[in-house]
């Protein structure tokens, strides 16, 4: 069926734009027929008992029609479900690839009845933990997709932002220094996905401010992932000297170029998300402060802090322009974020500002600088209570990291004794494998 989004979402789809499919963490016990075929079981027991009776059946349709059987790819299916269910995951990804290849023959390369197949092939290669395999599968996937509804078509999105996220997520899993190259081809995706939006005149503007913030984000990550740099603010002055001296190592100048390139490819998406809002009146004013919030936020990550300034002072004027007073405005800007913050897809309101809650946490005293730099820090309350560990990576993680300073009036300010609440989810340091790279 055709599926046309509202929004490019910031989550995991999971359905195809051109057949309903069921979620890839929720596994179906049951996807052959019930009339014909046995359904796994959670029990040992009949689990077994299950995969034996999906072998006779596919034992006896090779011996009445041979091993090409059109029936066998549903049976095949059923088995590899089984399989999986019994903990044999070899033998159940050799089955769902059977029940591909036995599809592919009878169907044709280009048959949507491979679909469901490969939505089951990518949740194995998942549990296997067999990346390759899940890269292999998604490409089918999207070229089947492309072969049944055009290669520019709209319908393609929900795809390529399924592909868009696998890549981030196995970058996220994978340590080695190719892991560098996924944040490239997510990037090259989210574009593709901004090429198709802007190709299509019935496309929301949601729809383009989802993909763009998507390349603003992938683009931290490149810029993070592409040199040992702890502070991103000290990367364009870095970069004028290299380009000016020479002096520096060509795998440290391409750094800082491949740095510089993905400030400017994540400033431009912000800008023109700030456009779209400008240009569209009838779209959300708090959305628009956010989206100038967010480019504020940029500018200050990469050491423009007069710029960031400026544009923090645009956000405040937006909202006071829609009708918020400027005390309200100052109390949703009084509380540090740790940046980036892209994930924030709406500001608190006034009275919320501050109040978030987590399971694991700690609560840290600190003066914050009108750079967003935390100083002098103190843990004043920690969940679990009393773990030195859980302490001492909160306070690396702090001194570590920058934050939108507190804003007055739009002006970012210094402030003291700052009450910094910071989630068990980010303790953990940043992966650096720049020198394994080169």
């Amino acid at each position: 069926m055709t599926m046309l989004l509202s929004i490019l979402p910031l989550l995991l789809l999971s359905a195809s734009p051109v057949a309903a499919q069921a979620p890839e963490a929720d596994i179906e016990p049951g996807i052959a027929d019930p009339g014909s075929s046995p359904q796994p079981e959670p029990d040992g027991t009949e689990t077994a008992e299950t995969i034996a009776l999906y072998r006779q059946i596919i034992s006896n349709y090779e011996s009445e029609r041979g091993v090409y059987d059109q029936r066998l790819a549903e049976e095949l299916l059923g088995l590899g479900l089984a399989l999986r269910a019994a903990g044999q995951q070899q033998l159940a990804a050799d089955a769902f690839g059977r029940s591909l290849h036995v599809t592919r023959i009878n169907d044709g390369l280009e048959s949507l009845a491979q679909l469901p197949i490969l939505e089951q092939l990518i949740a194995q290669g998942k549990l296997m933990e067999d990346w390759e395999s899940v890269d292999q599968y998604f490409a089918q996937l999207y070229w089947i997709h492309r072969r049944n509804v055009g290669t520019n078509s709209i319908q393609l999105l929900p795809v390529l932002e399924r592909m868009g996220q696998w890549q981030l997520t196995a970058n996220a899993l994978d340590p080695s220094p190719s892991s560098y190259l996924r944040l490239l081809t997510a990037y090259g995706l989210y574009k593709k996905a901004v090429n198709i939006i802007d190709a299509t005149p019935e496309a929301t503007d949601e729809l383009l401010i989802g993909a763009l913030r998507r390349i603003a984000q992938i683009n931290y990550r490149i810029a993070t992932y592409a040199g040992d740099i702890e502070d991103l603010s000290n990367v364009q002055s870095g970069l004028q000297a290299a380009g000016l001296k020479h002096d520096l190592p060509p795998g440290e100048v391409e750094d800082l170029k491949q740095i510089n390139r993905s400030y400017a490819n994540g400033k431009n998406a912000l800008v023109r998300i700030v456009s779209t809002y400008a240009d569209n009146p009838e779209l959300s004013r708090e959305s628009y402060a956010l989206a100038m919030t967010h480019l504020g936020d940029w500018y200050l990550l990469f050491g423009k802090r007069n710029t960031a300034s400026r544009t923090y002072q645009a956000a405040f004027d937006i909202l006071l322009e829609n009708g918020m007073d400027r005390e309200s405005i100052n109390r949703i800007f009084s509380q540090p974020v740790r940046l980036p913050a892209f994930h924030n897809l709406a500001l608190p309101s006034p009275d919320q500002a501050g109040t978030e809650e987590y399971r694991d946490y700690v609560v840290a005293e600190v003066d914050l600088s009108r750079a967003g730099k935390a100083r002098n820090i103190r843990i004043i309350e920690s969940r679990p209570v009393d773990d030195d560990s859980v302490r001492h990576q909160a306070m690396r993680s702090i001194r570590r990291d920058r934050f939108r300073p507190r804003l007055k009036d739009g002006i970012p300010v210094s402030a003291k004794s700052v009450s910094l609440k910071y989630p068990s989810n980010v303790w953990f340091p940043r992966v650096r494998w720049n020198n394994e790279r080169r």
